[in-house]
């Protein structure tokens, strides 16, 4: 499927600026899972903690409370709808290089339904349904694995070296 023109063949400028916009978007996205780094430490235990609370841990380093339901559907919203945009300017963008129609199809279709699972599994948590926590934790692991593809297979298709035919004779 050809969308547009192949990105190979945009104006420098439009590179440049994709580049710029995708650079942008890494720097947001990262600020955020270092964020959640600082508040779950990556842990089963830390994802359940962030939204239900540690109150019943007496020997807790750091006392959270259980979020209300207002903070959470906040969270929710802002990010369901946050994610769905980065992931389809990402996607545009992923139309246009040249990459296997099934890795082309995983960049566009995977990171839709790792959205909805990934803040529909928060919710879940929140409602106290054991163990999914880990839905939420391999979900965000395949929607940072295909933001991290998709960001570097973009930039990489932006700065790499055009081919030109060589003037040198046989």
């Amino acid at each position: 499927m050809t969308f547009l023109n192949a990105i190979e063949d945009f104006p420098i400028l439009i590179k440049r600026f994709i580049v710029l916009f995708v650079l942008c978007l890494a720097t947001g996205y990262f600020t955020g899972f270092d964020l959640i780094y600082e508040t779950t430490a990556l842990s089963a235990t830390g994802i359940v903690e962030n939204y239900m609370g540690n109150e019943h841990n007496p020997s807790a380093d750091l006392m959270k409370f259980k979020k209300p339901e207002k903070e959470i559907l906040v969270i929710i919203h802002t990010h369901v709808i946050s994610f769905a945009l980065i992931f389809f300017a990402l996607g545009i963008l992923i139309l246009t290089l040249p990459i296997a129609p099934i890795l082309k199809k995983w960049l566009l279709y995977e990171p839709f339904f790792s959205i909805v699972i990934t803040f529909g599994s928060i919710y879940l948590i929140w409602k106290e349904l054991p163990y999914v926590h880990y839905l939420a934790m391999i979900s965000g692991i395949l929607l940072t694995v295909s933001f991290l593809t998709s960001a570097l297979l973009i930039i990489y298709y932006c700065v790499k070296p055009e081919d030109r035919p060589s003037n040198e004779q046989s």
